[in-house]
C-alpha cells in the first residue's frame, strides 16, 4: 500500500536545469579562486620564511630556532614546518615553480613534491608533466627519481621510499629532536628523515663493527639536560630546542648516574659533580666484564639542574 507523504529534497533538485547549471559555476569559480588565493598566500609565507631566517626573527620572541617559532606561533607539525622552510628554500632555486606557486597553478603539495627532483634546468619538464593530475599523481610520478632526474627517466625501484612509523614517549621524542639537531650541525645542512635514519643506523653499526664498547669510553655517550622539581620530583627533558615533561620512570633513570651542576635558583656556585666518579666507573665496569654480574647504566649522562 502506498502513502501519500511528502518527502523533504535539497531545494536545488527542483530548480531548473538552466539555473542549477549556473550555480554550479559560481560555485566552482568561487572555489578556483579559493586554491589561486591560496597559492598566492602560501608563495607569500615562503618569502616572509626566508626574511624570518635572515633575521633570526625567533630569537625577539624567546624560540630557539625558526622551526620551534613555526610550530609554537604557527601551528605547524614539526614535519610540516620542516618541509615548509625546505620549499620555501628550494623555490628560490626554481622560479618557474615559485611562480606556479604564486598564482594558484600549482598546490603547495604539488611544488613540496617537484622540488625534491626538480632543478632549474628541468622543473619546465616537471611542471608540464604534472599539470592536470592530483596529488596523489603527482607523488607517483615523483617517486622512483631523484633530484636532476627528468620525467622521461624511468622510476628505479631502490628509490621508492618506503614508510617508517614511530609512537615515543615524550622524553624519546625529545631525544630524537637533539640528536637531529647534532647530525644538522656536525653536517651544515637540515636533514629529511631518510638522512636522519641512514646516520643513526651506520652509527649503531660503525660502533659495532669497530668492537666499541662501554669501558672504551671515558665519558657517557651523550648528554641529556634534565631539570627536576625538588619539591613535587617532576622531570623534564630538553632537547631538540624543547622541553618535555618525563615519566616518573625516566626522572629516576636519570638520577641513577647523573653530573650534577646545582640549582638554577642557588646563588652558590658549585662544581659540577658526578654521581659515580670515572675511577669508580672503570673498576666496576672491568669488575662486571670479569665476573658478568654487575652493570651499571653508564650509556646516558643526565645533567641535572
Amino acid at each position: 500500500m502506498l502513502r501519500d507523504e511528502s518527502i523533504d529534497v535539497p531545494s536545488h533538485w527542483n530548480e531548473p536545469a538552466d539555473d542549477h547549471a549556473v550555480r554550479c559555476d559560481q560555485v566552482h569559480r568561487r572555489l578556483r579562486r579559493i586554491v589561486k588565493a591560496r597559492g598566492a598566500l602560501d608563495a607569500q609565507e615562503a618569502a616572509a620564511l626566508r626574511e624570518a631566517q635572515q633575521l633570526r626573527l625567533w630569537r625577539r620572541y624567546g624560540h630557539n630556532s625558526l622551526l620551534d617559532y613555526m610550530e609554537r606561533e604557527m601551528g605547524y607539525t614539526p614535519r610540516a614546518a620542516l618541509e615548509r622552510l625546505r620549499v620555501a628554500e628550494a623555490i628560490q632555486e626554481l622560479p618557474q615553480i615559485g611562480e606556479a606557486l604564486a598564482q594558484g597553478e600549482l598546490s603547495f603539495s604539488g611544488a613540496r613534491e617537484l622540488t625534491r627532483v626538480a632543478t632549474g634546468e628541468t622543473e619546465g619538464e616537471w611542471l608540464d608533466a604534472a599539470a592536470d593530475k592530483n596529488i596523489r599523481q603527482v607523488e607517483d610520478l615523483i617517486s622512483g627519481h631523484k633530484k636532476g632526474d627528468r620525467p622521461t627517466d624511468p622510476a628505479l625501484p631502490r628509490l621508492r621510499k618506503k614508510v617508517l612509523r614511530f609512537e615515543v614517549k615524550p622524553e624519546t621524542y625529545a631525544l630524537a629532536r637533539q640528536v637531529q639537531n647534532i647530525l644538522e650541525s656536525e653536517r651544515g645542512e637540515r636533514l629529511d628523515d631518510d638522512a636522519v635514519m641512514a646516520a643513526l643506523c651506520r652509527d649503531f653499526l660503525d660502533a659495532r663493527a669497530s668492537g666499541a664498547t662501554r669501558r672504551a669510553r671515558s665519558r657517557a655517550a651523550y648528554q641529556v639536560a634534565v631539570t627536576v622539581c625538588e619539591q613535587c620530583k617532576r622531570g623534564w627533558q630538553d632537547g631538540g630546542g624543547i622541553t618535555v615533561e618525563m615519566s616518573p620512570g625516566a626522572v629516576e633513570r636519570a638520577q641513577c648516574d647523573a653530573e650534577r651542576i646545582g640549582s638554577v635558583d642557588g646563588d652558590e656556585i658549585t662544581r659540577a659533580k658526578q654521581d659515580i666518579p670515572e675511577p669508580t666507573r672503570r673498576a666496576k665496569l672491568s669488575l662486571s666484564e670479569n665476573r658478568g654480574s654487575l652493570r651499571l647504566p653508564s650509556s646516558v649522562n643526565c645533567i641535572l639542574i
